[in-house]
């Protein structure tokens, strides 16, 4: 993964970030940093982007201005690598991405299919809580393949609708998933899903017999999708009790995450969960504190 993109502004420089972080491995995000040496990922990006900024984009401004402007988005950005490389405890994860088509993207943690799955539905704008180097780093104990499905995050995409490169609606979306997972029975999948994620991940959920659920920051969209759905397929209903589920909430979050994940729960006939302490995706506190993977490991794995 290398920051070539000629970035115009800000958000440009922004959207290759948030690209890395929703698509690198942690050995793609290792390599990238140390490629980058002692002068790191801000200074190689500020000195890059400053140029064509300074001539093309805003000359109005003095190139002193510019490079300090940029400098100091890069160096956000880096921040939050070198924290998250801090997490990293043993060998760097071994995944490699199988293939990324469309919001579908495949980890596989061998070079076999494992013989389970779990199946990441990310929120808004592909945030899973944290990056996606630092989730894959924590499960790798597992060694488990992770397949991931990206909110879309052009203006007209939306998880109401259908998932880009998945179909057109969002009932073809889930079918067109399972034929290109062939190789692994969604049957005995496991899901879990941050924020937005949680609208195809419920549907899912119900339409494969997944084995379990976990639902982090869920949307009230989720419960009017599925309520939409099961009434349309009476077949679907009967399903609901076979998927173990768990709706999550953070102490600090809205209270409409509270009243939702309560509602969630009780169509699944599911228990929640309150993290301390956390807000909407209460998933980065839990990896700050050092137990991501014994949680997830408990609540998704076992």
């Amino acid at each position: 993964m290398r920051l070539r993109t000629a970035a115009s502004s800000a958000s440009q420089l922004q959207r290759v970030q948030l690209l890395f972080d929703s698509t690198a491995t942690p050995l793609e995000r290792h390599g990238l940093q140390q490629s980058f040496g002692r002068r790191g990922l801000a200074s190689v990006a500020y000195t890059h982007f400053s140029t064509i900024l300074a001539s093309r984009i805003f000359p109005s401004r003095s190139r002193l201005g510019k490079r300090l402007f940029l400098r100091s988005v890069g160096s956000s950005w880096e921040e939050k690598q070198r924290e998250h490389l801090a997490y990293t405890r043993g060998k760097l994860a071994p995944y490699r991405r199988a293939f990324k088509r469309g919001s579908l993207a495949l980890y596989r943690h061998g070079p076999q299919p494992s013989q389970e799955l779990v199946v990441v539905f990310t929120g808004l704008m592909a945030r899973l809580g944290m990056p996606l180097p630092t989730f894959l780093q924590e499960i790798s104990f597992s060694g488990l393949d992770v397949a991931v499905v990206l909110y879309p995050r052009d203006k007209t995409g939306s998880y109401q609708a259908h998932l880009p490169g998945l179909g057109d609606r969002l009932e073809n979306s889930l079918p067109q998933m399972r034929d290109r997972l062939a190789d692994y029975d969604l049957t005995k999948s496991r899901i879990i899903a941050t924020s937005a994620g949680t609208i195809p991940a419920g549907l899912a959920a119900v339409q494969w017999g997944a084995k379990k659920l976990v639902s982090v920051g869920t949307v009230a969209l989720a419960e009017r999708l599925l309520l939409e759905q099961l009434a349309a397929d009476e077949a679907l209903a009967p399903r609901l009790g076979s998927v173990e589920a768990l709706f999550v909430y953070g102490e600090n979050a809205p209270i409409r995450d509270v009243s939702i994940a309560r509602k969630m729960a009780q169509h699944f006939g599911a228990e929640t969960e309150m993290i301390s302490g956390a807000r909407h995706v209460p998933l980065h506190p839990l990896v700050e504190r050092g137990v991501f993977a014994s949680w997830v490991e408990s609540r998704l794995l076992i």
